[in-house]
């Protein structure tokens, strides 16, 4: 009998988590935390990628320009996207 309650406050315990990651994997903004941190890994990687493509097709480029230039480039879609979450509401999914 007692197992029988311990494996019942397991089950509860598997399934409440379940339904929080399944929120956070489904979009909930309110339990989603990693939203903004994904972005921002994004836009790492896509800055990365396009500086890399600068300074592989001119050697004479210097860091600091290809880091300048792609971030000008880079910069209207980042502030679409900043403009399409603000007017989201918060509790919108």
């Amino acid at each position: 009998m007692q197992r029988i309650s311990v494996y019942a406050v397991i089950g509860g315990f598997v399934l409440a988590g379940a339904v929080a990651m399944g929120n956070t994997v489904m979009g909930d903004p309110a339990l989603a935390t990693n939203n903004t941190v994904a972005r921002q890994a994004q836009y790492r990687r896509a800055l990365a990628d396009c500086m890399k493509k600068r300074m592989g097709a001119s050697r004479t480029i210097s860091y600091n320009d290809a880091a300048q230039v792609c971030k000008d480039q880079m910069k209207p879609e980042r502030d679409a996207l900043e403009a399409n979450n603000e007017a989201r509401p918060a509790n919108a999914h």
